[in-house]
């Protein structure tokens, strides 16, 4: 079972204490899961509920060993943490301070944590499932695959790899961090900005 603070219930559905669990055993039937908050949600790797059984000769074991973890519900709202990972597909991918590519507005996105809200993780975020916005500074219009498209949207998503990031970034990059690979889009995939010459 996992370390996350879990929440487990008995086949009839009454509400079990895990500390009590642990040290007791749990009845055959119970089921848990990671107790996840209003800030968080579940990942994608491994299942989301483990059960106990139990065989003929009364050995009782949870059927799943690893289960979802809880992962934070937000993204970051700031454009300058994104702008190293869309580098990978400039063409100068070395340079960002005055780079013509690197020059993105600040991210345009439905829906954001409060400001002041009490979980520091997620004040002031983008909501998990929010779409975003990636748009040019005013003077520049996006380039290359993008080029006369107002805005390229992503997605605060999750992935069992990256975790709690927008889309475009497994969209892109393989397992390992590296785009441009089999199976895996371009990195001119990326958005890129260029000076606005119309």
């Amino acid at each position: 079972m996992d370390n996350n603070e879990m929440d487990c219930k008995s086949a009839d559905g009454t509400q079990l204490d895990y500390p009590n669990g642990l040290a007791n055993g749990f009845p055959e039937g119970t089921v848990c899961q990671a107790k996840c908050k209003e800030t968080e949600i579940y990942g994608t790797w491994f299942s989301q509920t483990s059960k106990c059984e139990c065989n003929d000769a009364g050995r009782c074991v949870f059927d799943e060993n690893k289960i979802k973890r809880c992962e934070v519900a937000a993204c970051t709202p700031d454009i300058n943490a994104l702008i190293g990972t869309f580098a990978e597909g400039f063409v100068n991918k070395n340079v960002i301070e005055g780079n013509d590519e690197a020059q993105f507005a600040e991210l345009d996105c439905d829906e954001y944590w409060p400001d002041n809200h009490e979980d520091i993780r997620v004040a002031g975020k983008v909501k998990y499932g929010s779409k975003c916005r990636v748009k040019c500074k005013p003077g520049y219009v996006l380039a290359e695959e993008d080029a006369g498209q107002p805005h390229v949207e992503i997605t605060c998503s999750n992935h069992h790899v990256f975790k709690t990031t927008y889309s475009i970034i497994f969209d892109v990059f393989d397992y390992y961090g590296d785009c441009g690979v089999e199976f895996w889009s371009d990195c001119s995939d990326m958005p890129s900005c260029k000076a606005d010459t119309n």
